[in-house]
């Protein structure tokens, strides 16, 4: 409600319909262009307001001589018409400033502003809300007519009139009061989830792990505001859909990456498999780079690690890892699937097998997760190796997923090639560490000579002495540590100071340098960008049925009864599952703050029943 009189003058003239006088050609142009004797009179020093509000074309504008005349116009235009000289040789063009895309940097607003469209000039008085923390309000938006006023309070005189002109053909201001008497806002609803999504797309394209508690903080530093917690997920939610595209969309394009994979890194594996309505049901990829390093240069250990997909569909990513020579992790593969069950798991490492040519599965060990469905797998295809379990985490959409892992593999490799070229020796760092400790713990091992190359070697680190047995020869040692891990133990180290030997020459060559380079030389090479991919002629790919689960998605892991923080530190035991007893009545189900004899006043039922109990005795009294 707007109650002063100038509201309501105002109301009255933006009326659709509406009919105005025709002024008197005299007292009427005086008054327009304020000619009468003030101190309001345009005068010489006005020629930066002249040029500020219009653009004049210097081959085509003349001094204006004569009398002015009314030039015609549409009805919208009220009182704000344009005026020109009354003879055709005297006319004037001017060219009213147009604002364009690049000024929602900062808009201002002016008499006679042009914009292309109705949608532009939205935008600017949304963005005009936004930076100036105004809460405008459009009482009148419609296709040929916008009137903004400011909602901050009642009597604020802010406003802006606009509509369509039939001469530049063109949106154009016709009315505007550029004065706020209110006060700003710390959230307005011009601030919406789309609006702030749009403004830090850039920011979530750079840093896509970023928290809700960081994003509000951002927000609050660069535009003064406080939106809800909700509103910043929304925006965080609506920008990754910018980045990454439809979910269901992706599922479709699933096809044009296999066969830009394939292009781009030959003899690079991609299986899909859909199930008999072309929905997807497994999908497994292996770069050909990756799998000749794990082949080369990883020692023969397999981990397989499984996590939960947290997008719309959910479902499962599996992993393979390898060890390189530097002893750091290095992913060979990935399985995305419906369910980590027998079934899935099967035909991962089956293909698992057939992709690495792993035909002996004597020499392999298989560290995973420990997920039924897994180990039966393992069971069934790894029948001769050593199983073993780890655990770890996720996200994504799947198109997106494997683009990301893949380009996380192309940096890693670029990466370690890089490192590797400035290091010096014939090991690798890490190995070259594990080796100078095990050289400072050999000096508490005394060494006794056999022969051939065999040793006894006593160790005092503990109160009770250790005698091992060290075979240089063949490399091996009682401990076991020189056999499994290819480093030689303190021990060895110790019967090798005493024949003068250099350990670094006794450690497997799987840990040095040229054999790191050599895994690392393969190169992963780029994909190009999604619009140029070949458009493949397969079926249709669809998501997964999606089940709708009641209640809000968990974030956390449901921990097994053992799992449970104590209060004090440490873990304790659950009591999910127990039943408990109430301390007042004894009945189960239920605790002493439910208790309805307690409630009742009624003493504990399990001893109402027995008889009192006897008075105290009393000591005889005596007179």
């Amino acid at each position: 409600m707007y109650n002063s009189e100038q509201e309501q003058q105002r109301d009255r003239e933006d009326g659709e319909g509406r009919e105005e006088a025709e002024p008197t050609e005299e007292a009427d142009v005086d008054s327009e262009f304020g000619l009468d004797d003030s101190d309001y009179a345009i005068n010489d020093e006005d020629d930066d307001l002249y040029v500020d509000n219009v653009d004049d074309d210097e081959d085509k504008v003349k001094k204006m001589k004569g009398k002015a005349t009314k030039v015609e116009g549409d009805g919208d235009s009220e009182g704000d018409d344009l005026w020109g000289p009354e003879s055709d040789e005297d006319k004037i063009e001017l060219k009213f400033k147009t604002f364009r895309p690049e000024d929602l940097s900062a808009p201002v607003f002016k008499i006679g502003l042009k914009f292309e469209n109705v949608s532009l000039l939205r935008r600017a008085i949304k963005e005009y809300a936004c930076q100036n923390r105004r809460d405008i309000k459009l009482p009148i938006n419609d296709l040929r007519r916008v009137k903004a006023v400011c909602n901050g309070s009642k009597t604020c005189p802010w406003y802006l009139w606009a509509s369509y002109d039939s001469r530049p053909k063109t949106w154009m201001i016709k009315r505007y009061t550029d004065k706020h008497t209110c006060s700003k806002n710390w959230n307005i609803r011009q601030f919406t989830a789309d609006f702030v999504a749009d403004k830090f797309l850039p920011s979530f394209k750079a840093d896509q792990e970023m928290s809700l508690k960081n994003f509000g903080r951002v927000v609050q530093k660069d535009w003064n505001m406080t939106p809800s917690t909700n509103k910043l997920q929304r925006a965080r939610r609506i920008a990754m859909r910018k980045i990454y595209g439809d979910e269901e969309e992706q599922y479709r394009m699933l096809w044009d990456f296999a066969n830009e994979i394939r292009t781009s890194n030959p003899r690079s594996s991609f299986f899909l498999a859909l199930d008999e309505f072309s929905r997807f049901k497994r999908c497994y990829m292996s770069l050909d780079a990756c799998k000749r390093v794990f082949l080369q240069g990883c020692r023969p250990i397999i981990f397989i690690d499984g996590c939960h997909v947290k997008t719309r569909y959910r479902g499962q990513l599996l992993c393979v890892v390898g060890i390189d020579p530097n002893d750091c992790i290095f992913p060979t593969a990935i399985a995305a699937m419906e369910v980590e069950d027998t079934a899935n798991c099967s035909w991962f490492l089956q293909t698992l097998k057939a992709d690495l040519d792993i035909a002996n599965t004597t020499p392999w060990i298989i560290m995973s997760d420990k997920e039924k469905g897994l180990i039966n797998a393992v069971r069934a295809e790894f029948t001769d190796s050593e199983h073993r379990y780890i655990l770890d985490a996720r996200e994504l959409p799947v198109l997106a997923m494997f683009v990301k892992v893949k380009d996380q593999v192309m940096t890693r490799h670029y990466t370690k090639r890089k490192d590797a070229a400035g290091w010096q020796g014939p090991l690798c760092p890490k190995i070259q560490k594990k080796l100078d400790k095990h050289m400072e713990w050999s000096n508490n091992s005394f060494v006794e000579g056999s022969g051939d190359g065999i040793f006894k070697v006593g160790e005092v680190l503990n109160s009770t002495p250790t005698d091992y047995i060290v075979d240089l020869t063949h490399q091996t040692c009682t401990c076991m540590r020189w056999q499994k891990s290819g480093i030689p133990c303190p021990h060895a180290i110790s019967c090798m100071r005493a024949e003068d030997w250099d350990p670094a020459e006794h450690v497997h060559m799987c840990y040095s340098v040229d054999m790191y380079k050599k895994a690392y030389g393969n190169i992963v090479y780029p994909c190009k960008d999604k619009t140029e991919w070949v458009k493949m002629d397969g079926p249709n790919i669809l998501p997964p049925d999606y089940k709708k689960h009641v209640g809000r998605p968990t974030r956390c892991k449901r921990k097994a009864p053992g799992e449970v923080d104590a209060r004090g530190g440490g873990k304790r035991m659950s009591r999910h599952g127990v039943i408990m007893h109430c301390s007042y009545c004894g009945e189960p189900s239920h605790n002493r703050g439910g208790c309805k004899w307690r409630k009742a006043g009624l003493p504990d039922p399990r001893t109402a029943n027995m008889p009192p109990p006897p008075p105290p005795e009393t000591e005889p009294v005596t007179t």
